[in-house]
């Protein structure tokens, strides 16, 4: 016996104040009907029908959202990804690496 599913693509992630993922669903043995995409807790962002999250505008401080997406013909078939939203991007350390003239350069690297 062959088990209905649906699976969600990235996995996770990590968004902060206004940034948006699109996420996208593929469902197996359980029909060509699509999914339903949900978000808890509620006023966590937005999700549109095509999987397109979109964090808030604000956010106070870091938060973790699941993101569900839901069979349309069964409804007892789901995936649940979590996704982490901060208000602010920091940056949080220096990468150093080689350059052709054999001295090293300083670049910063952010979250």
């Amino acid at each position: 016996v062959t088990q209905a599913s649906v699976s969600v693509t990235p996995g996770g992630c990590a968004l902060y104040s206004g940034q948006s993922q699109q996420f996208a669903a593929s469902t197996s043995n359980v029909g060509s009907a699509g999914v339903i995409w949900l978000i808890a807790p509620s006023g966590a962002g937005s999700i549109t029908t095509t999987g397109l999250y979109e964090a808030p505008s604000t956010i106070t401080s870091s938060q973790s959202v699941i993101i569900t997406a839901t069979s349309i013909a069964d409804s007892s078939v789901s995936q649940r990804n979590l996704l982490v939203i901060a208000g602010f991007e920091r940056w949080f350390h220096y990468i150093r690496f080689p350059i052709n003239s054999g001295r090293s350069q300083s670049r910063k690297r952010h979250r």
